[in-house]
């Protein structure tokens, strides 16, 4: 287990998903495997001073690099 980061106060999930020729598809994202190896949903550190909402953003972006406003 790693050093815990003292800026992050909480933990953000999210279900990522489309719509597409009328099917729903989910992201799964999958850990490497000195994390583990599983699949699971986008999730992310919530940092002092963020809400979940900026904290869910921050992390689309990292993770994905989608940018605010640029998706629906």
């Amino acid at each position: 287990m790693g050093v815990m980061d003292e800026s992050r106060v909480g933990q953000v999930e999210s279900i990522v998903f489309r719509r597409e020729h009328g099917a729903i598809k989910y992201l799964a994202l999958k850990r490497n495997a000195a994390k583990g190896g599983f699949w699971q949903p986008l999730t992310g550190g919530i940092h002092s001073g963020e809400d979940i909402r900026v904290a869910l953003v921050r992390e689309l972006g990292e993770e994905l690099g989608l940018i605010e406003g640029q998706y629906k």
